[in-house]
């Protein structure tokens, strides 16, 4: 990473820490200015309620519930409702069809009425979040009859000071006459008829929202409306100036949704502390209830989860000073007060506000104790009690891995309300994923072996955790399959029926097997499907084939008789398509892979995946494997084997055919060979690829499948068509194979497979025959040799014209010791014999030919001659004679072949002596006349000569030994040179001159055989 890449990215984390920091004072800022907080409307049912003690001027009491002769009374002394239009008062039932009295013109004459009103005032202001002094003023009494209305508007100001209306409807038995209301884009119905015959329900709502009274369709609606008002000091509470105060989060939550940069969570502390068994929305207190309701209210349309919850700091003071903190939750529940489990662990950046903990006294410690030589720490606890803030999406991060049912019941709870909340807004694909994931959390913790108590053991039974596991998982699939969750419990399923083995005895088996059955109706093969994963990146392996073929019929034992066949048709559908995308087929799966074939539909798909992604090796095993394989064999097990190899024969054939490296294979097994493949032991080596082969081929001509058996003979044996050195290396696999062919047929005797392999093992007999009779070696008929001495120096040089002359036997090199032995290394000491002649100095190297290397040949040829003709002897039989007729007859008595190749006259190279070596006196190099030992037969070696070897003593300018100068090393050249014809001195010459005594030291012999010791 360079060094501007590294300044960007902490510099983006900078930035993203920043903005973090100002949402989180923007969150915190919004929560603490809420005091107060309400809705646009209230409504509530009293069950529990006074009779006001109606009474009407020049009627006198009303009665509740309303009668229908009070009810007469009542329209009788009532006038029409108007309705406001501009400056102008208006009639008009087409518009407002209702009955009204003014508030002179009736009482309430039940004293604890006024005190039952301003409970109903209290409750009403309080659900609209009015944040000041409120006045309730009795305003009308309204008598709906049947067909009365009053079509959508909105209230006008009637008394300073006004902002709302609170309507009570007294007991009275109606049906229809449900209030609209539609603020902004928000509607709400407010019903009265449902609890109208004994109970009293209230309804309120600010003066800017827009409301229509819907005809009422029978009985009668007597209600009670009142003002609410305020003084006209403070800000006139409207529904409008609630919505900006919504509006205000409702940003921020936007802005949350859209940023990756914000936490996961946020936690806002309380002003007040709760217990647990007071942790619920309802029973908060003051402002915290205010912010509640304010939550309530804007997270759940805006995609947010939130929570109450309990939490503690706990700091444990440790010598020197240091102090150990760790915050932890206590409790987590909904709204509502339903326990949840979140894995969430609190991190200080979450926490909105200043640090929650500075300057503050523990709630609650433990004070330290002495013991013995050391105090112990004291601990100090903070308890909070908070707010917590998600958005919907990421309570799948928190949810925990464990636990059983009772952790994960409060969050299915909590995901099914608020599924059902929503149902207006399509919340299926928002909860697929929780959903899911609490299916599955909820099948492993049913499935997974558990430690007993004794000596860690395992146990796959079902204890009472696991039964209330599967009970919950009942409950979700249930909910799901109801509110078309359906393909999220499919997709649980599968994951269990595909990924895991389930025990035989698993309750798990019945719940798959009963949602098997809810599918199979109309498309039941397509919803099958869906229990299956898609395919993803990785292909599977055979490991998972396995299992699902496991699982399927295990499944399959749970389901009712009426779907099997079905079910049975769509198991071979799957299992022969995730075979063929199987990546490879190892040999350990060919058990199972084999006993999947009975299937006529697998047949057809299977085969054809092995021939064509198997290799050779791998195909033949299979093949051999096929008909060996332990399986309860039937009557019609045979038969299967027989088709399944006239499938796969006819299409693998290019790729069975053995190959001359097969032969090594062979030729390094010499084992017995039974043809009938018992070689399949658990115990015994694996078999080669030609026993296979063979194996193939036997149980071809045991079946009586003539046809192909031939194809077999006729393709699948190698063609030795190379008639030269290297075919012998397979000779004895070679005629190992014949024989076991042999062996093959005659135990089954089918004149056409017979005439089939014929021609094979005849050319083969013939060629190996042939191949052994153009090893045998060939005497050399001279003396010369061939050569591959790298170094090109000039000892080197006159070392190689040497080795490459017919004529001679033996050569001289005077040389210092270190040249001496640098030409020694060059050559075999097991094919030629070194001598050093110490008379003079340098010494002389005497280097002679031999005719060891042929002599050993020769060995070794007629070593493998008796090998092979005492192999091809043991072929005659009677069926042997029968098949091959003459030709065996001629192929024993082969053995004294003999065919000679030309003999190849090495030419010695042409050699020049060195300008800037070369003496000033002439040269000193003699031969020998070897003519007539070149005129000798060439099959017989030629005697060592008697005459002295030639004598290379031209010092070499190219190479020097090491610590030698070269004019030291040569500064007495013992040859000269013949300016006339540059002939070589006799060595009669150069062997009669004196060698010159060395001063102080007793000579040795004067020639040395360094054949066996190379010392100078």
């Amino acid at each position: 990473m360079s060094d501007s890449e590294i300044e960007d990215y902490y510099n983006e984390g900078s930035e993203s820490d920043a903005e973090d920091e100002r949402f989180k004072t923007q969150l915190q800022n919004c929560l603490d200015e809420v005091q107060h907080d309400g809705t646009f409307f209230s409504h509530q049912v009293i069950t529990s309620h006074h009779n006001p003690g109606l009474s009407i001027k020049n009627y006198g009491t009303i009665g509740l519930p309303l009668s229908t002769r009070d009810a007469h009374g009542i329209a009788s002394i009532c006038k029409q409702s108007p309705f406001g239009k501009g400056s102008e008062t208006i009639i008009d039932t087409s518009v407002r069809k209702t009955w009204e009295l003014d508030a002179a013109d009736f009482e309430c004459l039940n004293p604890r009425w006024a005190a039952f009103t301003d409970s109903i005032v209290k409750r009403a202001v309080t659900d609209l979040g009015v944040q000041v002094p409120v006045v309730a003023q009795r305003y009308k009494l309204l008598l709906y009859e049947e067909g009365a209305f009053f079509k959508a508007h909105r209230d006008t100001e009637k008394v300073p000071g006004m902002f709302g209306t609170l309507v009570i409807c007294l007991p009275s038995a109606h049906t229809g006459g449900e209030v609209h209301l539609v603020h902004g884009s928000e509607k709400h119905v407010l019903e009265t008829a449902q609890a109208s015959a004994f109970d009293v329900t209230t309804l309120a709502w600010y003066s800017d929202v827009q409301h229509e009274v819907k005809p009422v369709t029978s009985g009668y609606r007597l209600v009670l409306t009142y003002n609410l008002s305020q003084s006209q000091n403070e800000r006139i509470q409207s529904a409008a100036a609630l919505d900006q105060s919504h509006a205000k989060l409702e940003r921020l939550l936007r802005n949350w949704n859209k940023s990756q940069f914000y936490s996961r969570a946020y936690i806002y502390p309380l002003n007040y502390q709760y217990t647990e068994a007071n942790l619920r929305m309802q029973a908060l207190k003051g402002e915290d209830a205010a912010k509640a309701k304010y939550l309530q209210q804007l997270c759940d349309k805006n995609g947010f989860f939130w929570f109450l919850g309990t939490m503690t700091k706990q700091t444990v003071d440790e010598d020197y000073g240091e102090e150990e903190d760790s915050i932890s939750w206590d409790c987590i529940v909904t709204p509502a007060g339903g326990k949840v489990e979140l894995n969430m662990l609190i991190e200080p950046e979450m926490i909105l506000g200043e640090d929650l903990y500075e300057g503050r006294s523990a709630d609650s410690e433990d004070e330290g104790e002495f013991t013995g030589n050391e105090g112990m720490a004291s601990t100090y606890r903070y308890h909070n009690t908070v707010c917590i803030l998600m958005r919907k999406p990421d309570i799948i991060n928190f949810f925990p891995s464990s636990g059983g049912a009772d952790r994960i019941r409060g969050l299915f709870h909590l995901l099914r309300d608020d599924f059902l909340s929503n149902l207006e807004n399509s919340p299926s694909a928002r909860s697929e994923a929780p959903m899911l994931r609490i299916l599955t959390c909820l099948l492993r913790e049913a499935s997974e072996k558990r430690s007993t108590a004794y000596y860690g053991s395992y146990h796959s039974g079902f204890d009472e955790s696991r039964v209330q596991s599967l009970q919950l998982f009942v409950d979700v699939s249930e909910f799901c399959n109801e509110y078309g969750l359906t393909d999220v419990v499919r997709q649980a399923l599968g994951t269990v029926l595909t990924m895991e083995v389930i025990p035989s005895s698993s309750q798990i088996v019945q719940i798959i097997a009963r949602q098997f059955e809810r599918d199979s109706g109309e498309n039941a093969e397509g919803n099958w499907d869906k229990f299956l994963p898609p395919q993803g990146p990785n292909r599977p392996t055979f490991e998972d084939v396995e299992r699902f073929h496991k699982n399927l019929l295990l499944l399959k034992a749970a389901l009712p008789q009426t779907i099997v066949q079905m079910f049975e048709g769509w198991t071979q559908q799957k299992l022969g398509a995730m075979i063929l995308n199987v990546a490879h087929i190892e040999e350990k799966h060919f058990s199972t892979f084999i006993s999947l074939l009975p299937l006529q539909a697998n047949r057809c798909r299977l085969l054809p995946a092995i021939v064509n992604q198997g290799s050779r090796g791998y195909l033949i095993r299979f093949l051999s494997r096929l008909a060996t394989a332990e399986i309860d064999k039937t009557s019609s097990w045979d038969t299967l084997v027989k088709t399944s190899y006239q499938t796969a024969i006819p299409s693998a054939l290019p790729k069975l055919a053995i190959a001359l490296d097969d032969l090594n294979e062979l030729q390094s097994h010499p084992r017995p060979y039974h043809p009938i493949p018992d070689e399949y032991t658990a115990s015994g080596p694996r078999p080669t690829y030609v026993i296979d082969f063979l194996a193939v081929l036997y149980r071809t001509l045991e079946f009586g499948m003539e046809k192909e058996a031939q194809s077999l003979v006729q393709s699948g044996f190698p063609e030795l068509s190379v008639v030269d050195g290297s075919l012998w290396r397979f000779w004895e696999a070679a005629v190992n194979l014949v024989e076991k062919l042999i062996n093959i047929l005659s135990k089954h005797d089918i004149r056409t497979v017979n005439e089939t392999a014929a021609p094979w093992i005849k050319s083969t007999l013939l060629r190996l025959t042939l191949v052994l009779a153009n090893r045998k070696p060939i005497q050399p008929p001279n003396w010369a040799r061939a050569t591959s001495i790298p170094c090109d120096c000039e000892p080197c040089r006159w070392l190689k014209h040497f080795l490459a002359d017919p004529n001679q036997e033996a050569g001289r090199f005077t040389y210092v010791a270190n040249i001496r032995t640098h030409l020694q290394r060059h050559l075999p000491s097991q094919d030629y014999k070194f001598e050093v002649d110490k008379r003079g100095s340098p010494q002389t190297l005497v280097i002679w030919k031999t005719n060891n290397a042929y002599n050993r040949l020769k060995q070794d040829w007629d070593r493998d001659r008796e090998s092979y003709w005492g192999r091809v002897r043991r072929l005659r039989s009677s069926f042997t004679d029968a098949m091959l007729g003459e030709d065996i007859t001629t192929y024993t008595s082969m053995g004294n072949a003999s065919p000679t190749p030309p003999v190849l006259q090495p030419t010695p190279p042409v050699l020049q002596p060195s300008p800037m070596s070369q003496p000033s006196d002439g040269h000193s190099y003699s031969t020998t006349n070897s003519h007539s030992r070149m005129n000798q037969h060439p099959n017989i070696p030629p005697q060592r000569s008697h005459q002295q070897p030639a004598i290379y003593q031209q010092p070499a300018v190219c190479w020097k030994p090491d610590g030698i100068s070269q004019d030291a090393a040569f500064q007495q050249p013992m040859f000269s040179w013949n300016a006339r014809s540059l002939e070589p001195i006799p060595a009669a010459m150069m062997n009669a001159r004196e060698v010159p005594p060395v001063a102080g030291v007793k000579r040795k012999a004067d020639v040395v055989d360094l054949t066996e010791d190379m010392s100078d």
